[in-house]
């Protein structure tokens, strides 16, 4: 999946872009979508979705709600 982190809120990719539909990776990349990444299903807990922008991806992660 991309996708892009606009003020803490995950926006995916659309399915297309202009007139490119089902744009490949290097077109996403490219319009400023980063891969999302997401934890091994084993070490997903109930919680809130927290992400972490890098240069190349973003990280989602899981905190528990008090």
């Amino acid at each position: 999946m991309y996708a892009k982190l606009e003020n803490g809120v995950l926006i995916p990719a659309p399915g297309h872009i202009g007139n490119v539909f089902n744009p490949n990776a290097e077109t996403l990349l490219e319009h400023g979508y980063k891969l999302v990444v997401f934890p091994d299903v084993t070490e997903v807990s109930e919680g809130k979705e927290v992400y972490e922008e890098t240069e190349t991806e973003i990280i989602v992660s899981y905190e528990a709600v008090v």
